[in-house]
């Protein structure tokens, strides 16, 4: 009677495999961002309906919610570009539809400076794609400053702009402080494992010389 084998049970892996390795990390971080992403606009459809300020309501319920959500699940995918691209799009509409309606004095200005930060986080990106997003967002600047800069559609309270305002402003501070933090870690990471490759090469070539060395003297004996 032969015996009976037992088949190993596989453990489903807690990430997609194709979010292994070196994107593991970025992975990580949009996966927070969309999220983030997705309870900020679920809470400002709420800001924006009781202000009623009922365009920017729609486009947060319509537009914004929904690309965070189809982010988050793309990401999980494996596709990091796609996702990232979804994402960007949305803070870029929502920063122009936002100056539009609130005007200068709310701070979605603000987000324009990360955004030009943002596009070249995005290292699957090719250079002429961040390149072409970095204009859209520099001509978003001028084109809304120029154009749109009194004509508001709705008024708010001093106080709510204020508010806004300084919460824009600090909201970028961080985040590029974040996006700084990224690129000091990754160069970082990048040196780290450069030297270590150095030393294993550097260790590599004594050893081989050593042993040239030695067949070089048992030659000489024979």
């Amino acid at each position: 009677m032969k015996p009976i084998k037992m088949k190993p049970i596989k453990m489903k892996p807690k990430l997609p495999q194709k979010n292994k390795s070196i994107n593991n990390r970025f992975f990580k971080i949009t996966q927070a961002a969309y999220i983030y992403g997705f309870i900020g606009h679920f809470i400002l459809a709420f800001i924006f309906y009781f202000f009623q300020i009922i365009e920017l309501m729609w486009f947060n319920i319509l537009f914004s919610v929904p690309a965070f959500s189809i982010s988050f699940f793309v990401n999980r995918l494996g596709r990091h570009s796609l996702a990232f691209l979804f994402a960007y799009t949305e803070l870029l509409c929502h920063q122009i539809a936002g100056i539009y309606f609130l005007g200068w004095d709310f701070g979605f200005q603000f987000i324009f400076i990360y955004l030009a930060g943002l596009t070249f986080f995005n290292s699957y990106w090719k250079k002429w794609i961040r390149i072409f997003l970095f204009s859209i967002v520099f001509f978003s600047i001028l084109v809304l400053y120029l154009g749109f800069k009194n004509s508001q559609v709705y008024e708010v309270p001093q106080i709510i702009c204020d508010i806004s305002y300084l919460t824009s402003c600090l909201s970028t501070l961080f985040a590029i402080a974040l996006l700084i933090n990224y690129y000091v870690h990754s160069a970082e990471n990048a040196e780290s494992n450069l030297r270590f490759a150095n030393a294993q090469l550097d260790k590599a070539y004594k050893e081989v010389k050593q042993q040239k060395t030695d067949l070089k003297i048992r030659n000489n004996f024979i």
